[in-house]
């Protein structure tokens, strides 16, 4: 079990001051979760066999040395390098029995959708290029490039595939309720005023892949809390605002 007794008064005011009590909590409680998950001999091959690609590694001795050079240990450098890969398999033995009602719950949030987008400053301007594309749907990537002043332009208008729970929630909102094809009438969206059109939508499923996305989101949070936890305790005991 995690301790934070060897902080004293003065390094935990040193901390928050420079704002770093937050991320040495959380890193801390994170390194704990997962000392005890190990990885297999053949992922450890796996990523041996990407370091001696990327590095130009040939055998051993040449890996020893590149080790060595690099101010580590074999042990230090694999308990290092795997953190990530450790870090996912904890959070599916934990976390990967609650998926399922999670992403019920969220499913209509978890798709993806890519669609055509123009944005502009003026509402006329908008309108007229609403009324144009109404007449020639296949002109839509043709104006995007000529008039939409956002990233977009460099794509002739397409965007996505993206997440259906990332950007902006009114634009959102009318992308979950249009229809493949469809050409929404100008919306204002914050400084803009914006034209867009469904290309497709993926629903999301519950596969492997969703199942490690919805197991990290909620050791995420799980985390948040037990850190949030551990300063208010470090807080109390030495009396600190």
């Amino acid at each position: 079990m995690i301790s934070f007794d060897i902080l004293t008064k003065e390094i935990i005011e040193m901390l928050i001051k420079n704002e770093l009590l937050d991320i040495l909590v959380k890193k801390e409680l994170l390194n704990e979760a997962i000392r005890e998950i190990s990885i297999s001999e053949e992922e450890e091959s796996d990523i041996r066999k990407m370091i001696y690609e990327k590095e130009k590694i040939t055998d051993d001795l040449q890996f020893n040395e590149w080790l060595e050079k690099n101010n580590t240990n074999k042990e230090d450098f694999f308990i290092n390098i795997s953190k990530p890969l450790r870090l996912n398999k904890y959070c599916l033995n934990e976390f990967s029995k609650k998926t399922e009602s999670r992403f019920l719950a969220k499913k209509d949030m978890l798709g993806t959708v890519t669609y055509n987008l123009i944005r502009v400053k003026d509402f006329f301007q908008a309108q007229e290029l609403y009324l144009r594309i109404q007449e020639e749907p296949l002109t839509f990537g043709t104006l995007a490039k000529e008039y939409s002043l956002g990233p977009e332009k460099d794509t002739q208008g397409l965007v996505g595939p993206v997440p259906l729970n990332q950007g902006h929630p009114g634009l959102l909102r009318e992308l979950r309720n249009s229809k493949i094809g469809e050409i929404v009438q100008p919306l204002k969206i914050e400084d803009f005023w914006v034209i867009i059109r469904l290309e497709s939508r993926l629903e999301a499923k519950l596969d492997k892949n969703m199942q490690l996305i919805l197991s990290k989101e909620m050791f995420d949070e799980h985390l948040n809390k037990r850190t949030k936890e551990e300063i208010i305790a470090l807080k109390t005991k030495y009396k600190l605002n």
